[in-house]
């Protein structure tokens, strides 16, 4: 009887699309970045985040091993809620890009919730350098970020996408921008306070046209595409993707109303291959 035989790593990509091509073990030919937040907070002396900021008074960062929050620990950052506009936040040490060849990918994930998605702003994802959580990834402009957000007064979760200071906003399925509503896709997109979601993409270069796509997933379901040239689901946009600049996995949360809340990250993880020409394909 012949032998069981892998071309290359073992990867996850029986499993789950959201995690398509990404090795189970350790393996060269990637690079992975993972906070489980199991008992060492935001600390930007240690290897994983590189940068804090808030703004306002009576925000803080912690580790939560509450019953109720994850077995293991989560990441608690809470607003005081002394006024709309202040906000926390924290970046990676690491930097990460947009793939500029073709067949190789970036991935992003996190698992996360809120307590009131009425009053609440928040981003998760990929980000240039930052330093106020409110007039950033909050407001349009800024260029080159790309990943989920919250809106106040809105519970439909929004993909946004930034590569030259034009924003793309997308909520699949809802009308928004969308031809039709999917109530599928608006279920799977609607956030309910302090019930926990897993948010990811994974990034693409189109070996075909060498034009970069992102998948969009809620819960590991697909909820959208973005590509080069806008949003598919139903229309076509002038925003694009980020361009391939250094951008920091980015986390953090901003009042939109004058209310104390609190968001609870179970995890991060980033990867990317890393684009060597011997790399196997699998």
């Amino acid at each position: 009887m012949a032998g069981t035989h892998f071309k290359g790593a073992v990867m996850f990509s029986s499993a789950t699309p959201a995690l398509e091509n990404l090795n189970i073990g350790d393996w060269p030919d990637q690079v992975k970045w993972m906070d489980d937040f199991t008992g060492i907070g935001i600390d930007t002396g240690y290897e994983f985040w590189g940068t804090a900021y808030t703004a306002g008074a009576g925000n803080t960062w912690a580790i939560d091993q509450t019953a109720g929050q994850s077995q293991y620990g989560v990441a608690k950052y809470t607003l005081g809620g002394a006024a709309a506009g202040d906000g926390i936040g924290a970046q990676s040490a690491l930097d990460w890009r947009i793939p500029d060849a073709e067949k190789y990918m970036t991935y992003f994930e996190t698992r996360l919730k809120v307590s009131d998605s009425a009053t609440m702003n928040w981003f998760s994802g990929f980000s240039i350098a930052i330093t106020d959580p409110d007039s950033s990834l909050m407001d349009a402009g800024t260029a080159n970020y790309i990943g989920f957000r919250g809106s106040t007064g809105n519970d439909q979760v929004e993909l946004v996408s930034s590569g030259a200071g034009t924003e793309l906003i997308f909520q699949p399925g809802s009308g928004l921008n969308s031809a039709t509503v999917d109530a599928n896709l608006v279920s799977l997109g609607q956030m309910a306070d302090d019930t926990y979601k897993t948010f990811g993409f994974t990034v693409h270069n189109q070996p075909t046209s060498s034009e970069n796509y992102a998948n969009f997933y809620i819960n590991r379901k697909l909820y959208g595409t973005i590509t080069q040239t806008g949003a598919v689901n139903g229309i076509q946009t002038a925003s694009t993707l980020p361009a391939n600049v250094d951008m920091a996995v980015t986390a953090q949360q901003a009042a939109g109303t004058a209310v104390a809340s609190t968001a609870h990250v179970d995890y991060v993880l980033a990867a990317a291959d890393r684009q060597v020409a011997y790399r196997p394909t699998n």
